[in-house]
């Protein structure tokens, strides 16, 4: 998995199968977040499940993924051809054009796809240097929950509304912030493992990463909704902004 391409490459021919359209709330939240003006950045871009729903409401997104198949499956949609994206590892943004970006965002925890601190603090100053005066980095994770792990392997079931069964086996690192997931789905089909690693971060620490990168955080929602971050939520929702140099 040290490859920046394994998981979309391992995932591309049924992502959109798994998880389907974005969240219509969530492109509410964005577009009116990138209301502005100026392009927007989307890191980790995948098969344009928020970048198509964006543009269609008149926001410039441009998009950036490691993976070449889910960047097919982008330009095989309507209008996913007219994406202007870079085939790039979002730690580095290397070779990503059209900026100054207004905005940048990256959902559904994607920054924790980036295995290390250091891919995940270049990210922030990577993005931070893509972004335009005052410009906003919208960042939507998962909050750790450690109860997941009370043993150190356990397996969880779902799928069954598709007449399915995806299993999740997950080892937890606590040392390393590290979770290894094998999502096992099981069709009449066949079976397929998809492996997927992550390393998490705390929200304190996605703020010193910010705040390192020139950035602040400004809002901070537990879903889409807008509702206040608070002990208990399985989310959240983080916007930070370019501060100015004085």
């Amino acid at each position: 998995m040290s490859d920046p391409s394994t998981y979309g490459e391992t995932l591309a021919d049924i992502y959109d199968d798994l998880y389907g359209e974005a969240p219509a709330i969530a492109i509410d939240a964005l577009v009116a977040l990138a209301g502005r003006g100026g392009p927007v950045l989307e890191l980790g871009v995948g098969t344009g499940r928020f970048a198509l729903p964006m543009r269609e409401r008149g926001v410039d997104v441009h998009g950036v993924d490691a993976s070449q198949s889910m960047l097919d499956k982008l330009k095989a949609k309507p209008g996913g051809a007219d994406v202007p994206v870079t085939l790039a590892d979002f730690a580095t943004l290397e070779g990503v054009r059209g900026g100054p970006f207004q905005m940048a965002f990256c959902t559904f925890s994607s920054l924790f796809l980036l295995l290390s601190q250091d891919a995940q603090v270049n990210c922030f100053q990577a993005t931070s240097a893509q972004l335009g005066e005052q410009g906003l980095l919208v960042i939507e994770t998962f909050f750790p929950d450690l109860s997941r792990y009370g043993k150190d392997q356990p397996v969880y079931v779902g799928g069954l509304e598709r007449n399915e069964v995806l299993l999740e086996a997950s080892r937890h690192e606590a040392v390393k912030q590290r979770v290894s997931c094998r999502f096992i789905r099981m069709q009449s089909e066949g079976v397929k493992v998809i492996p997927v690693e992550l390393r998490y971060a705390w929200p304190a620490e996605l703020d010193l990463m910010a705040q390192l990168a020139g950035m602040r955080l400004v809002q901070r929602w537990a879903n889409w909704e807008q509702a206040p971050f608070v002990d208990g939520a399985f989310k959240h929702i983080s916007v930070y902004e370019k501060r100015t140099l004085r």
